[in-house]
């Protein structure tokens, strides 16, 4: 069976040209904590209670850059007078 184009799975995984490209997406505890202003702990704390989204791969807790612009972005949000 073959399928055309308009009749392909879509694929949503991105690709990088590089790992060097991939690594600026994709922040670690220790990165988020300094965009945040909070200790890794705490960034750590936040992935565990739902409020800042997060993978966990392996031990390892992973941020995608642009979850960390929206959690940001709903602090500000919140700051905004009524």
């Amino acid at each position: 069976m073959t399928l055309h184009r308009s009749e392909a799975p879509v694929c949503t995984t991105l690709q990088y040209a590089d790992a060097n490209e991939a690594a600026q997406y994709v922040l670690g505890p220790d990165e988020v904590a300094r965009i945040l202003d909070l200790s890794p702990h705490d960034v750590r704390g936040l992935a565990r209670q739902g409020r800042l989204r997060a993978r966990k791969m392996g031990t390892q807790w992973r941020f995608r850059r642009d979850d960390v612009l929206v959690y940001l972005s709903r602090l500000s949000q919140n700051d905004k007078p009524i």
